[in-house]
């Protein structure tokens, strides 16, 4: 799946689009894998976008926006403990 916003996809190395598509497909099909993934994507950029935006910063909404859930399942995936391990 192609994922994610142009200027997000245009300033990623080719290895961390892989990993944010891929990122997104574990989601879509197991919503539960956002716990893993949403803290691990620091480690593929913090280099800035914008004056405003890091690489982290613009994917963790990429990863959200593919949550296959709506209502209380959504906001219990969302806030679990796991999802939010290693985010400040």
């Amino acid at each position: 799946m192609t994922s994610g916003i142009p200027e997000l996809r245009a300033v990623l190395e080719p290895e961390a689009r892989a990993w944010l598509d891929s990122s997104v497909d574990r989601i879509l099909a197991d919503p539960t894998a956002i716990g893993a993934l949403f803290p691990a994507v620091r480690r593929r950029g913090r280099a800035g976008i914008d004056g405003h935006w890091t690489v982290d910063e613009a994917a963790r909404p990429v990863l959200l926006t593919a949550l296959p859930l709506h209502d209380p399942a959504l906001i219990d995936t969302v806030f679990a403990p796991a999802a939010l391990d290693g985010v400040s």
